[in-house]
């Protein structure tokens, strides 16, 4: 269907098209022009996509890539924290035991489940008995980074949120106050080598943010 209606309105341009949805992914992707009504018909607005986050939108949403640990900084990793540089195998909870000795946060060692941030160490580690240290160090990397850089978020616009997390990607929300997107721009460059960030981009929530 979205193909019908986007060579119809977009390509040939031969007629209009006017289509009601509950989904903003699709009124976003199709639309030129989008109005919006709430409570059982009240017009909310009308305008450009981009029109309409800039009146109503009330965030911003981050997305980073972390940087990944090369060979130089696994090995001093392991010497800091004890493990053996001859031995790339461990049991899940012998490597947890180390990160607790070593004193690493809690917080962190505790998404080390199937359920949790470290899901895919854990069902390796059921599946064969043991991880790679090499995987757990980039792990803990990752968390050690991403969650930093959550809290540095929070400190520069008073709260903010983890929307998704899977390997060293994190996508977050932060409320925009009387901040512009140039400014979240700007303190993520300035951020960028102190979390160890390798990619990062920022835009205004979606409309489906705005008006759910």
């Amino acid at each position: 269907m979205w193909t019908v209606v986007a060579n119809a309105t977009q390509v040939k341009k031969q007629s209009g098209v006017i289509i009601t949805t509950h989904s903003m992914e699709e009124a976003e992707a199709l639309s030129t022009k989008m109005g919006i009504q709430v409570k059982g018909g009240v017009f909310k607005c009308f305008g450009s996509t981009q029109h309409v986050k800039n009146k109503f939108g009330t965030g911003y949403e981050i997305e980073i890539k972390l940087q990944t640990l090369n060979d130089e900084e696994l090995t001093a990793m392991r010497r800091k924290l004890q493990f053996p540089l001859d031995q790339e195998r461990m049991n899940l909870q012998n490597v947890a035991n180390a990160l607790q000795q070593a004193g690493v946060d809690m917080n962190i060692l505790k998404e080390l489940t199937p359920e949790g941030n470290g899901s895919d160490l854990a069902n390796e580690n059921i599946d064969r008995g043991d991880v790679t240290i090499t995987a757990s160090l980039q792990w803990l990397h990752a968390e050690t980074f991403g969650l930093a850089f959550n809290y540095f978020l929070a400190r520069e616009f008073k709260s903010a949120e983890i929307l998704e997390h899977y390997s060293n990607y994190f996508k977050l929300r932060v409320p925009r106050g009387e901040t512009t997107i140039g400014y979240a721009f700007g303190i993520i460059e300035e951020a960028k080598n102190t979390y160890r960030i390798s990619e990062y981009s920022a835009s205004q929530t979606t409309l489906e943010q705005i008006f759910q």
